[in-house]
Parts: structure tokens; sequence; C-alpha cells
């Protein structure tokens, strides 16, 4: 063979073996989760550096890095907490979702806070109590994961359509199963009435369950999306476990499933969290659209395993524009903008409508701890039932703080999403003061309005020393009527067994009434041109409820 032929054949020889890798697959496969949780709606954020569009953008970059080898999850609680998603009950963040091109998400237990489809969000006799979820459900392009969730009288799972407890992908040849369900706590942290003939099981035994499941439908790896979170303070060294809490829910169920599951995309708490837990590693990335984690596996086709050893859990990545990720600067993606931005459009008059007030600082909340717009929004529920004694206010109601300046509807609406009805209980003062006390010890603290208290240890228990706005003790044996949501008259955050005394007979709900956000609108309107003072609603040196920040303890 002549030198023109001897390279020509050298050539030929390289573009085969070049072939032959591209058609032979790689012993190795490198395969990254994306996790997200705890949307709540929020396709954009008020800053721009986060939302839909521009999570696109970054997947855009890793999946031309790594291309049919992205697992796409979420942690659940998708749809509730803005404009946008609730007046059309989520159905926006399904079509951004479709169009991003998640595998699956799990159920998070605001999933059901919409009700029967339409505006009511509790069913009337003869309505579907779950109608808008099974709605969004049947749209979705991915599956709701649900393994953990039953039907009171029968025990069996509650599996609507497109509801599973366990779904199957294949990324780059390798079969992937994916399992999930929700909080343990979903029947206390929805509207009670929406979920009354459901039962929220701990999620460790039905997920391995599942997980068995998939592994007998073909799956080589097994990741679970779960609306379950965890506490840790710091995030650098995933194998640090030092600063997390060992008892949250998604630290109980990673020692649970440990050697069935493989990895974790969790939700729920809005922490973050990237780390190994019993060896399963665990993401977690906050809350309302900013950030995403990620988890990338190695799994050996020749030896049939993941290479564990070769991991890696990277912290929670905070979205901005123009970031480079992968080689690639990042951008939000038109696609997947064009799918909501009709949305947009449609609610932002209703945005920037004025409200005719204005605050002279922010009204911020602290989620759970007093804080100026708590006690306005205590202020508010008590002026909403007629004779109202009291009011008492749930922290986990308020979603974000209220800016400075003018007033208007979308900021209120962020403040306050849910679209609780008023309603008033009667209780005595000694069931009161119980609650209170028992509230502390599960640091539970709630706003309230009319009375002011102070939790202290007295021979080793937990003692609440109550006094009305005008100074005067309240009696035990007296019976109060006290402004509250719907959700906390119906068993919401567990009100019903705090109180611990039957209050059946002394509810009343205000359900035709229009959402406590929108008649709070109409308290406002009472005072147009008025400029809102939060000093005049949170004072540090007299608060209304003095109480430690963290659970009390007086052994």
């Amino acid at each position: 063979m002549n030198r023109a032929g001897l390279r020509a054949a050298v050539i030929v020889g390289i573009a085969a073996a070049a072939a032959r890798a591209e058609a032979e697959p790689s012993d190795r496969v490198e395969l990254s989760i994306i996790g997200t949780n705890d949307q709540h709606g929020y396709l954009e954020v008020p800053s721009g550096q986060g939302g839909a569009a521009l999570l696109g953008g970054y997947l855009k970059a890793l999946r031309a890095r790594r291309p049919g080898r992205v697992l796409l999850l979420d942690g659940g609680d998708l749809f509730q907490g803005t404009l946008v998603s609730n007046t059309t009950e989520g159905a926006p963040v399904i079509r951004a979702m479709n169009a991003l091109g998640y595998h699956a998400s799990a159920l998070g237990n605001h999933e059901f806070d919409f009700g029967p489809a339409g505006p009511p969000v509790v069913a009337k006799a003869g309505e579907n109590p779950r109608g808008a979820l099974e709605a969004r459900a049947r749209e979705a392009h991915f599956p709701l994961l649900d393994a953990n969730v039953m039907l009171r009288a029968s025990h069996q799972r509650w599996k609507p359509e497109n509801l599973r407890s366990y779904t199957i992908v294949r990324l780059d040849g390798v079969t992937v199963g994916i399992v999930g369900g929700t909080t343990e706590d979903a029947g206390t942290t929805t509207l009670p009435s929406n979920v009354r003939d459901l039962e929220f099981q701990s999620l460790g035994v039905p997920l391995a369950r599942a997980a068995e499941d998939a592994r007998r439908a073909g799956a080589e790896v097994v990741v679970a999306a779960v609306h379950a979170g965890g506490v840790c303070r710091r995030i650098g060294d995933p194998h640090d476990l030092a600063s997390c809490s060992p008892d949250e829910e998604v630290m109980r169920l990673a020692r649970a499933v440990a050697g069935r599951v493989d990895a974790i995309v969790a939700g729920h708490t809005h922490k973050g969290m990237a780390h190994f837990v019993a060896g399963v590693p665990v993401i977690e990335s906050f809350a309302f659209g900013v950030a995403f984690g990620r988890i990338d596996l190695v799994w050996d086709r020749k030896q049939k395993k993941l290479l564990s050893s070769e991991t890696i859990i990277h912290p929670p990545r905070r979205m901005r524009v123009g970031d480079d990720y992968e080689g690639q600067r990042v951008a939000p993606d038109p696609a997947v903008r064009a799918v909501y931005q009709p949305d947009l459009d449609r609610t932002a008059a209703l945005e920037q409508r004025p409200l005719g007030v204005t605050l002279s600082g922010a009204f911020w909340e602290n989620h759970g701890n007093e804080s100026p717009l708590g006690n306005l929004v205590a202020d508010w529920t008590r002026a909403l039932v007629p004779g109202a004694d009291f009011a008492l206010v749930n922290g986990g109601s308020l979603r974000a703080s209220v800016p400075a300046g003018p007033l208007t509807y979308g900021a209120l609406f962020r403040a306050q999403p849910f679209d609780n009805r008023a309603a008033a209980v009667v209780v005595t003062g000694g069931a009161l003061r119980r609650a209170l006390a028992i509230a502390a010890r599960q640091d539970m603290t709630y706003l309230v309005s009319g009375f002011h208290y102070r939790a202290r240890c007295d021979q080793g228990k937990v003692v609440v020393d109550a006094t009305r706005d005008d100074g005067k003790p309240w009696s035990d044996s007296a019976r109060y009527r006290i402004a509250v949501s719907d959700f906390l008259a119906t068993g919401g955050a567990g009100m019903l067994s705090i109180l611990g005394e039957p209050i059946k007979d002394d509810v009343t709900l205000y359900s035709e009434r229009p959402a406590m956000r929108d008649e709070f609108v109409g308290l406002l309107r009472k005072t147009p041109g008025a400029v809102l003072d939060p000093a005049r609603w949170y004072d540090p040196k007299k608060l209304r409820a003095d109480v430690p920040d963290d659970a009390m303890r007086c052994d």
C-alpha cells in the first residue's frame, strides 16, 4: 500500500473507531437530577432573578452538556401563592412545567387548597372537594406522586387520573424509577374539609414499597420526589450534618429508605439542603422559584450499579440572568415564557391596582413570630367577625412582607395568598389559655388581637398569663368569641385538638363571604388616603405574645 493509501486507511480507521464509540454506549453514564420545590405559583419572581423561564435557560445549558441524561423533578407545592396562578387554580404553572420537561412532581399539601373546580374553596354537597387538583393533574405531561395518600374508608391508595405511587423513565439507556408522596402533616396544613376522607401515612413504608414496585418494573436507579423537608443551617459540606435538625421529616425518611432509594428531592420547609443522610443524597432548594438543586449520579453499565463514591451534590443554585452555567451564558427561555405570558398580561392590572392607603414603612412578617404585618392582619381578622372578643392567626398564612409606599393589591396578595374565609369559634378562657401553652411548647406562636399574653415556666410546666387589651384578666370559665380563618376553625394547624374541648357546635363559617384578603380590601376602602405606620402595630418592648423563639422546655 502506498503512502496515500495508508493515510486514507488510517483516516477511515479513525472514523470507524469514532463511529463505534458513538454507537457503543460508554460504560459510565453521568446522570444529573435537577430539583425544584415550593414554587407556590412564582412563574416570575419580583427581582427577575428566578422563575420558570430563567430555569429553562439553565436547563438548556445542562441538557446541551448532558443530552438525554437530565432528570427534572419537583418537591411539591406547585400552585398556591400568586395572582397569575391562583386566579386559574394553577393552570399556567402546569403549562410552564410541561414546557420545561418535568418528569414528575411530589404532591404538596397546598395542592389541595383550591378545593373544587371554580372559585369556592370548600365543596358543597355533591361537589368534588379536590376537583381543581384533579383537573391540573389531567393537564400535566408528567405524573404527580402520592404513594402515601390513602382513602380512609378503604385504606386503599387514593389514585385519580395521573396520580401514581411511582413512574418509570429511561435516560440514556438507564431505567430510572421515580417514587414520591407528601408530608404526613398534609391533613392539617391544607383546608381540612378538602381532605377529610384521606389519610396521609408516614412516608417511610409507602415509599419503600413504591421503590420495590419500581425495581420490579425494571428500575435500575430509584429517585424520590417528596414534599417533606429538612432544616440545616450550613450547606457547604454535604457530609456535615451537625447543623441539621435530625428529626425533620426528610431526615427520618432518608434513614428509612436507605438502600432502597438512591436520591431524594425534598420540599415543604423552604430551606436549603445538599447533604448525604444515611448515605442518601438529599437536596432542597428554598422556595418561590429562586433556586434549583442538583445531584450528579454515575451509573456503571458493566457492573449494573451506581458508583456511590462518585455522587456529587451541588449546593442550591440561586438563579440570575447572565450567570455562567455549564459553559453557557444563561438567559430566560422565551419559549417557556410564551406559555404563561398571556396569564401575566391578564393579571397585570389587578396586580398594580392601588388600594388607597400608603405604608410609611415596610410591614414585615416573621413566619410565626410577632411582626407588624402579623399584628395588622390579626386586627383586621377580628374586625371581620361581629362581636369577636379576640382573634388568632396562624403565622403560616402570611407568605411575604409588604414594602413601604402605596399599597397595591398584588403586594397584599403575595402577603396573604390563601383564599380562606372568615370564621368564628367560641371557647372558654381556660381552653384558650391551655391552647396557647400547648402552642408555646410546640413552637407554634399564634398572632393575636384583643389580648396580650406571656408564656412562662412554673413547676416544670408551661403556664400562660393573659390580659385583655384594657389590662383586665380574662375568666377561665367565661366563653369568648374568637375570630379565625375557616382553615383554623375546621382543624387546620391542629387547632381543634390543641383547644382540647369540643367546639363543633360553636363554629360559624362565613363560607359565602369573599376571601378574607378581599374583605381586608373592604376595610381599607373605609379609610382612603390613610397612612399606616408599622410602629403602631409592633413595639418590641410591648409584645402581644411574650414567648421564646423556640419551643419551650420547662424540665
